[in-house]
């Protein structure tokens, strides 16, 4: 919601503030001058109460998040609710554009119509005879209105009352000169040019006006006039005057008057109840501050959707959130983002859309709430196919590298989509050293049309290099969020990314000693809402490529993995249950990872599938079978580690032909680490 109706908002939440005290604790009361100063100065404050942010004096007192201020809601909560932001903004109908619009007309409206009735004011004053000019001006008007005053005149037929009838009607109208009563009425006219649109605006204008004839009728009947005969003469005057803006003698609550006037004097202990105003205020300047980091920490969450067959980003893929409601469309990069509330828990449920591609999801995950702001990266997949048919086989890969950070965006998604593209050649022999691809120009005319003085461009990892015209390169680093938006304010956007290299050929099977077959991997099997690949023990590149130990050697153990590379998983429930599929391990228990090595920041998920080269799991030595139940200690952490073949064999034997998912209890803390070089899954 933009600032000023937010403002207007907070201003309209004020009148209704001033107006419902006046109504439900002082209407009754016969202190009307003290009631006439409360609705003009509460009502000329309510201008500036809406400016006002407590926020700073809360935190300087660390009061902001006690209880009794978190039981105030901030009205920019409502009207400004965090909301998606998207990588390109999709044109739409200009709401706001046109609310402004129907304000500024109905100002205007009320504006000429109270030019209209000035202009009507000097019209009549110009048809007046002038009676007296002894400090306030009375004039004769031939026509049959009631008496009335505005500023320093009063408006009278004298024709149409006796003597001692006028004499009432002077003292009358001559208060509400001498007190300067139009001052509160030309206010009351400005609060309801401004505020047209708010009802309490027009009450409280209706109670101003109201106020000021209980002041003159008491002012009346304390210089000693009958109060009966004064009665009758209000009767006998009703009628309307030229001026609607104008002080009236008499109006239709004329009976509410007459009420106030045998209305016994009210006690002076009742003036306490004015104290009563302080904690209302109170309660709208804590409704009124603003959002703070400490207070409402964010998730800022950014990801790429990409083809589950080709590995390129996606544009057009419509993301919906089930539980929040929250959808946008990635854009030509096949990026898109989230803002969502972290002070409490987070959960998401993504699906996604296109047509010509099955449904994806749903990529769901769970955070714990935090007090400070994070960041989650993630890559969804989807497939082509019939479209409303949901996509059995695609799956998601988040990252808890950027945990830790305040703010992410597309350059760190697409670092991780770079550590993606590297763990697709985890199986295969090492390719020979990269070379920087080439963008070609199909595909990206609209950036080779914004700058011409660039001749290609080309990627290495998580760089892109543009080689100009002029013979010169330059390179931007994309994980540095300096060199991206130096290059997006130099270049605009970025180019599309080409598709990964081809993998290399075949080793020569006559040039290598003899090897067991290759075990065909099997279709990919339906896959469950998350793939979370695990890390795999550090160990240092070998000179030369691998080759099989000789029979009856033992092959080294790798070097112990660092604590920062291990991954810890913990199951609230008493049972652990797995099923194999593929080359798969579906965890069929609920589990809790602790991410980024803070007790705070909580993963939870229902079902979780494991990736990698393992398909049967060891629980503390023990091989488990599938699709079976097995009761363990509710709570326990568990490291879990996939293992390869040669170090399944090392450590448990022949069992461990196929590799091997690892569990093993510990009691310490532990930590969840995605994919590998501590880059995310």
């Amino acid at each position: 919601m933009p600032l000023l109706f937010v403002y207007l908002l907070k201003l309209s939440l004020c009148l209704a503030m001033v107006y419902g005290f006046y109504h439900f604790v002082l209407r009754r009361l016969t202190f009307y001058q003290w009631n006439r100063w409360y609705l003009l100065g509460y009502s000329f404050a309510s201008f500036f109460l809406p400016l006002v942010n407590l926020t700073p004096v809360l935190q300087a007192r660390a009061l902001e998040t006690s209880p009794i201020t978190r039981l105030v809601p901030l009205v920019e909560g409502y009207a400004a609710p965090v909301t998606l932001q998207a990588a390109a903004p999709t044109p739409g109908f200009p709401v706001w554009a046109v609310l402004a619009g129907l304000l500024l007309a109905g100002m205007v409206f009320l504006a000429a119509r109270l030019g209209l009735q000035y202009l009507s004011f000097l019209r009549l004053k110009r048809k007046a005879v002038l009676l007296s000019d002894e400090g306030v001006r009375i004039y004769h008007l031939e026509e049959g209105i009631a008496p009335f005053s505005f500023g320093n005149a009063i408006f009278l037929n004298q024709g149409l009352h006796e003597e001692g009838e006028l004499k009432e009607i002077l003292l009358h109208e001559f208060i509400h000169v001498r007190e300067r009563h139009t001052v509160d009425i030309l206010f009351c006219e400005a609060l309801c040019l401004l505020n047209w649109f708010n009802p309490f605006a027009w009450l409280v204008r209706s109670a101003v006006r109201q106020n000021l004839e209980y002041i003159a009728d008491s002012r009346v009947l304390q210089k000693g006039m009958d109060k009966k005969q004064y009665q009758y003469l209000l009767l006998k005057v009703m009628g309307e005057t030229p001026l609607r803006m104008a002080p009236r003698f008499n109006f239709s609550s004329l009976k509410k008057r007459m009420i106030m006037m045998n209305k016994t004097a009210s006690a002076r202990i009742h003036l306490t109840r004015f104290l009563f105003l302080l904690p209302l205020c109170a309660v709208l300047l804590l409704a009124f501050r603003k959002h703070s980091g400490t207070e409402t920490p964010v998730l800022q969450y950014a990801a790429l959707v990409i083809d589950a067959e080709t590995h390129l980003p996606v544009a057009g893929v419509a993301v919906r959130d089930e539980v929040s409601g929250r959808q946008t469309e990635t854009d030509a990069n096949g990026y898109y983002s989230f803002r969502f509330p972290a002070a409490e828990n987070v959960r998401v449920r993504l699906r996604v859309e296109k047509a010509g591609y099955r449904n994806g999801g749903p990529y769901a995950f769970t955070l714990s709430g935090s007090k400070e702001p994070k960041g989650l990266v993630e890559l969804l997949t989807i497939r082509k196919g019939p479209a409303g048919e949901p996509c059995t086989d695609c799956f998601s890969a988040a990252s808890a590298a950027y945990l830790n950070r305040p703010s992410v965006g597309y350059p760190e998604a697409l670092a991780h989509y770079a550590q993606y593209l590297e763990s697709l050649s985890d199986t295969v022999p090492p390719p020979p050293p990269p070379v920087p691809a080439v963008v070609p120009a199909r595909g990206n005319d609209d950036f080779f049309k914004r700058n011409p003085s660039v001749r290609s461009v080309h990627w290495k990892n998580d760089r892109i290099i543009l080689q100009l015209k002029n013979g010169k390169d330059e390179q931007f680093d994309l994980s540095n969020s300096a060199d991206m938006r130096r290059f997006k304010e130099k270049y605009g956007k970025l180019p599309v990314a080409p598709p990964p290299p081809p993998a290399p050929p075949e080793a020569d099977a006559a040039a290598e000693p003899a090897a067991p077959a290759a075990i065909t991997p099997e279709p990919k099997p339906a896959i469950p809402a998350r793939a979370v690949t695990p890390a795999k023990p550090a160990r240092p590149a070998p000179p030369e490529p691998a080759r099989p130990a000789p029979e009856g050697d033992v092959a080294p153990p790798p070097p112990p993995a660092r604590e920062d590379q291990l991954i810890y998983v913990q199951f609230p429930s008493n049972q652990f249950r797995f099923e194999q599929t593929g080359s798969y391990i579906v965890l069929k228990t609920p589990a809790v990872f602790l991410l980024g090595g803070s007790e705070t920041d909580r993963m939870e998920v229902n079902e979780v599938s494991l990736q990698g080269a393992g398909n049967r799991v060891v629980l503390d030595g023990k091989w488990l079978e599938p699709g079976k139940a097995y009761a363990i200690p509710a709570g326990q952490k568990f490291r879990i580690a996939e293992l390869s073949v040669e170090e399944a064999q090392r450590k448990y034997g022949g069992p461990g032909r196929q590799g091997a998912i690892e569990l093993r209890s510990l009691p310490s803390a532990f930590f969840l680490r995605w994919m590998k070089k501590d880059q995310g899954c």
